[in-house]
C-alpha cells in the first residue's frame, strides 16, 4: 500500500433500459422488469447521481464502496 490514499467506489447499476438493449427480444425485458420490485428497468440518469456523489467530496471518506442501484433486485424471486 503506498502512502496516497486511493478511494475504490463504483456504482452497481441493476437491468437499465439502454439502446444496447433494444437488440434483445422482448422476452429479456418482461423476464428482467419481473424480476424488479418496481416493474421496469432503471434510466440511465438514475445512475447520475450516485456518480456525483462518489466523484464529489461528499463521499471523501468513503473507500472501498459499492453503491447497488437496482430496485433491490437481487431480493426477488
Amino acid at each position: 500500500m503506498g502512502t496516497v490514499p486511493c478511494p475504490m467506489q463504483r456504482d452497481l447499476p441493476g437491468y437499465m433500459d439502454t439502446p444496447l438493449n433494444t437488440t434483445y427480444a422482448e422476452t429479456y425485458f418482461r423476464e428482467w422488469k419481473s424480476r424488479t420490485p418496481m416493474g421496469r428497468l432503471g434510466h440511465p440518469e438514475e445512475l447520475a447521481g450516485c456518480a456525483l456523489w462518489l466523484a464529489s467530496d461528499a463521499s471523501s471518506f468513503c473507500t472501498g464502496s459499492d453503491v447497488l442501484i437496482d430496485s433491490s433486485t437481487p431480493f426477488c424471486k
